[in-house]
């Protein structure tokens, strides 16, 4: 019997925030204005919420993940499951289609 083992299965790219903002808003046809906020200011201001606000809109620990490094090794799964991941903005045009939003550009 093999030694049974755990695999990541990430989708097939990772992105900022803020590419993920513009590749939706791609999608959709969309013009955003994104203002950028260093994460140390945006950090202090989720934990001033956290305090003032029973139930909190966001978490501090929400925007300390936004510097997690989001590439995960794959392989292992391509070679177990035949795993292939699908590019961010694939899968986002297909979800966005699925939800009943038209789909102006890919």
């Amino acid at each position: 019997m093999s030694e049974a083992r755990s695999s990541c299965v990430p989708g097939g790219s990772a992105h900022s925030l803020r590419e993920i903002v513009d590749i939706i808003a791609g999608i959709l046809g969309k013009r955003v204005l994104t203002v950028p906020v260093p994460l140390g200011l945006a950090e202090a201001a989720v934990g001033l919420q956290e305090k003032l606000l029973s139930h909190p809109v966001i978490r501090r620990e929400q925007i300390q993940r936004l510097r997690e490094d989001k590439q995960y090794e794959y392989s292992p799964a391509a070679d177990d499951l035949g795993y292939s991941p699908m590019q961010f903005n694939d899968g986002a045009a297909k979800l966005i289609r699925a939800m009943g939003f038209e789909v102006r550009r890919k």
